[in-house]
């Protein structure tokens, strides 16, 4: 995840430089998204022992945070400062979103794959088990 949040910080810089952002501007948006970014590590953090879904609803609730987060961040930086505003927002946003994506994607890669060896285990555990109802039958055919 780290690698997905210097991406959205990267497009956070590159969007609001290339519509007209200045230094203050792109220094604060950054600083919103980092801040707000710091949520995106509590899944790897918090350990659960209910399993994959409670950690679903943590990267879930992780997301909320960090997207609600960068709002709140971003209001309070462009109320308190003289920022340009198109700049501003379309860069904090535009990096929120990338951000978002990556993560989601990961989440499910690792989902499917906990789901998949959960199944391989199913299915290994099954084949191994022997069944007592072909061997009855086999049993009382020899009887009759």
């Amino acid at each position: 995840m780290l690698v997905a949040v210097a991406a959205g910080l990267g497009l956070t810089a590159f969007v609001g430089y290339r519509i007209g952002g200045g230094a203050q501007t792109l220094m604060f948006a950054l600083s919103a998204l980092g801040i707000a970014s710091l949520a995106t590590f509590l899944p790897s953090i918090i350990v659960t022992r209910s399993g994959t879904q409670s950690w679903g609803l943590i990267v879930l609730g992780a997301s909320m945070v960090r997207a609600l987060g960068a709002l709140v961040l971003g209001y309070i930086f462009e109320s308190s400062n003289s920022l340009d505003r198109r700049p501003f927002w379309i860069g904090l946003v535009s990096g929120a979103a990338l951000i978002l994506v990556a993560e989601s994607v990961a989440a499910i890669m690792i989902l499917a794959r906990i789901e998949r060896d959960k199944q391989l285990d199913r299915g290994s555990t099954n084949s191994g088990s022997i069944s007592t109802t072909s061997s009855t039958t086999h049993s009382n055919s020899e009887h009759a």
